[in-house]
């Protein structure tokens, strides 16, 4: 009867064992949720800063384009100038012809300036706007991979423990 007690009092060592490891384990799981929890509301403001930057790309780029338009209407301006002053040097061609060409060189010089600004200005923001992108992304990977070795060194580590506490109550 002695014996049956021990094994009993034993047993009951052991099951308050394993139930105290099945709390941590709880606690655990509740602190990797938290974590994960964590690293969403981290994501979804990533997520909102790429959206205003997208934001702010797209506003960049109208005003570019509205500079083109500006640009093209104020070069279509200055070629009907020049046209009527083609016409009204009719008397003295040849001065008439060299301004014109003069003219012509220079807004030719202005558009070809005004169209490299524009595109050196396109690339830039679309580089700024890859840049983040990756940046976002690595942050996004680099969380990812230190939550799953978190968890898997604790889910190792429980997992010793109740092995070492099953063996214990087979013993």
């Amino acid at each position: 009867w002695e014996k049956y007690e021990e094994m009993l009092d034993d047993r009951n060592v052991a099951l308050e064992k394993l139930e105290h490891e099945r709390k941590v384990v709880l606690e655990q799981r509740v602190r990797t949720m938290q974590c994960n929890d964590r690293s969403a509301n981290e994501n979804a403001k990533l997520r909102h800063q790429v959206e205003e930057s997208r934001k702010e790309l797209a506003r960049s780029l109208a005003w570019i384009e509205a500079e083109r338009k500006t640009t093209a209407l104020t070069l279509k301006d200055a070629v009907t100038e020049l046209t009527l002053k083609n016409y009204a040097l009719t008397k003295d061609s040849t001065l008439a012809k060299s301004e014109l060409m003069e003219a012509q060189k220079a807004l030719k010089a202005e558009l070809a300036w005004r169209g490299e600004t524009i595109a050196a200005e396109k690339e830039k923001l679309a580089q700024a706007g890859r840049d983040m992108l990756r940046q976002v992304e690595t942050q996004r990977k680099q969380q990812v991979d230190n939550l799953k070795e978190q968890s898997s060194f604790f889910l190792k580590k429980k997992g010793e423990q109740v092995e070492a506490a099953l063996l214990e109550v087979e013993a």
